[in-house]
């Protein structure tokens, strides 16, 4: 049983956060922040960069510890358990490049094996990883490159082994760090489908920084902006289906640039 079944209703991984701040030398990445992040929600982080929104999802990940205020994982989930049971999807895919797909997907799982069976799985597979991996890998509409060389594949479908290997770790909790920055906008909608369809099925809870407004607005049920590491909106869905707070006043107000409707 995955602890996110077993700690929450909804599946997925909550949080509080009380006047979080992390601090780095000479500047503060985050200022403040307060909010809640409820279990099985679906979340955008927008806003310039330098914001905080990559600083915010290494915090949620456990990679970093607030400097101030206080951070709590909803439903008494530990760090460590919360570490075992987080997808990262990486802006740069984070994917090793002369390795095989199979073999890249099958390293999503090192943090929650450890090293020693980690690195045994990875290069000496059982037969149930393998299909777990082709399970997964079919999922995202790849099923035919598990023996490919990552390095062979195109952006795209480095993309998705990206996101293949966050599914392989059956994720509470899925971050992702502008997933859909370098593609076009067809292909953009299509991968935020797919992720909130990925974060659906498992109950999990998903939070991704992204670029544009409007796909946030358009997929996700919250949408938090960021500047200068402080929350300045933060929209819910209506009734009527519409982020009603994300008004051109303000991502004007975000921004610092009117950016038109959303």
């Amino acid at each position: 049983m995955t602890i996110c079944s077993r700690k929450s209703p909804a599946g997925g991984i909550g949080f509080e956060l009380e006047e979080v701040t992390v601090a780095f030398p000479g500047k503060a990445a985050l200022e403040d922040v307060s909010l809640t992040l409820e279990p099985g929600s679906t979340v955008a982080l927008i806003g310039p960069s330098g914001a905080g929104k990559t600083t915010l999802l290494r915090l949620l990940a456990g990679a970093l510890e607030p400097t101030g205020g206080a951070l709590r994982d909803m439903g008494g989930v530990t760090r460590a358990q919360r570490a075992a049971a987080t997808g990262f999807i990486h802006q740069d895919h984070a994917l090793v490049p002369v390795l095989r797909v199979l073999q890249n997907v099958l390293a999503g799982r090192l943090g929650r094996y450890g090293a020693l069976r980690g690195l045994r799985s990875v290069y000496f597979p059982s037969r149930a990883d393998v299909e777990a991996v082709h399970a997964a890998l079919l999922r995202v509409g790849i099923g035919e490159l598990l023996y490919r060389r990552t390095d062979r594949l195109s952006g795209g479908e480095q993309q998705r082994v990206a996101i293949a290997r966050a599914l392989f770790q059956e994720p509470c909790l899925l971050l992702c760090d502008e997933p859909v920055a370098s593609l076009d906008p067809a292909r953009s909608r299509d991968v935020i489908q797919l992720l909130i369809d990925l974060a659906e099925e498992r109950g999990a809870t998903l939070v991704t920084s992204v670029h544009d407004e409007r796909l946030a607005g358009r997929y996700f049920d919250r949408v938090i902006g960021l500047r200068e590491g402080r929350i300045v909106l933060d929209s819910s869905r209506s009734e009527s289906g519409q982020h009603e707070a994300l008004t051109p006043a303000a991502l004007e107000d975000l921004y610092g640039i009117v950016r038109g409707d959303s």
